[in-house]
């Protein structure tokens, strides 16, 4: 046998490389938090959105696993709830994978997944993320709420002790439909609010920094009293 035609034969009988199912890789991005318990991150805030002026925003976010989130601020601020939670990953228990493609992600290769959310009532309708092929970040993603809104969000990431983290994210997000009184996804702990029908183009960039990880954050801090 000439080495040519044994080469093409090791080729041939050579087990194709098999690419990630969309679970699979959505189980590689929810990875990047194991050994995270909890942590506690600054958050700087500045929202340009139509008929509502805001100064920037300086707010804390608390975050327990598996699906804990809690919010402080000194006066208003307006917090991409939803948002904040897809950047740290938490997609597969929510989201079925419906399809792969490749994309790119500050021009390195990455994938694009096609979600289906798991709850009927998810606020989330229809969604994809793209992701890093090496590192497993969640780089874009791409949202339709179930009250009409879209959300576009870039993600740039920081490593700290060994993990990536986000460092900055921007939301644009855009509603399809005429004012309504639905519910955004935005969360406050203070008032006065916007009324809920201001909160409907805009953009919001957020700001990481100070995070301190697996600090034995207490449940109590996780549980609101009711709102006054």
């Amino acid at each position: 046998m000439t080495i040519i035609s044994l080469i093409a034969w090791m080729v041939l009988v050579a087990p194709a490389q098999r690419e990630p199912t969309a679970d699979e890789i959505l189980s590689k991005v929810d990875g990047l938090l194991a050994g995270i318990n909890d942590l506690t991150v600054s958050l700087d805030i500045v929202a340009e959105m139509d008929r509502l002026s805001v100064p920037p925003m300086k707010a804390r976010f608390y975050f327990k696993q598996p699906d804990k989130m809690h919010f402080t601020s000194e006066g208003f601020a307006i917090i991409p709830r939803e948002g904040l939670g897809l950047a740290l990953g938490r997609l597969r228990e929510r989201f079925a994978g419906k399809g792969v493609e490749p994309d790119t992600a500050a021009g390195k290769a990455a994938v694009r997944v096609y979600l289906e959310p798991r709850r009927e009532r998810s606020p989330v309708k229809q969604m994809f993320v793209v992701v890093d092929a090496e590192r497993w970040t969640t780089e874009r993603f791409s949202a339709t709420t179930a009250d009409g809104r879209i959300l576009n969000a870039t993600i740039v990431h920081q490593r700290l002790d060994g993990r990536w983290l986000p460092a900055t994210m921007v939301i644009h997000f855009q509603s399809l439909r005429p004012d309504s009184g639905d519910a955004p996804l935005w969360d406050s702990d203070t008032s006065p609010a916007p009324r809920r029908a201001d909160l409907r183009n805009g953009t919001v960039t957020i700001q990481f920094s100070g995070y301190h990880i697996n600090g034995g954050l207490s449940d109590d801090l996780f549980t609101k009293p009711p709102r006054q």
